[in-house]
């Protein structure tokens, strides 16, 4: 009984939230510095002069992190060339 009372308030709680036009979860999108990061591994990615562990190295970033970046600025990977 108390547990539905505790989420009957929860839900009301959210609900008022939302009428005052709070809005929850976490910020969508990268914060300022991750976007510059994000520009500069862009602009090494199209250079085509380093690799992607280079690129990683010098923004200081992971590799998962470098094709997060890619992937938020609408970069085009390229496919490996096969024989």
């Amino acid at each position: 009984m108390e547990r539905d009372i505790i989420r009957e308030r929860t839900i009301e709680g959210l609900r008022a939230a939302t009428a005052r036009g709070r809005v929850g979860g976490r910020p969508k999108g990268l914060s300022k510095a991750a976007k510059l990061e994000a520009k500069s591994c862009k602009r090494l990615f199209e250079q085509d002069k380093h690799s992607i562990e280079q690129i990683c190295a010098i923004v200081d970033v992971s590799r998962s992190t470098f094709y997060k970046y890619l992937h938020c600025m609408k970069v085009k990977l390229r496919t490996a060339k096969t024989p």
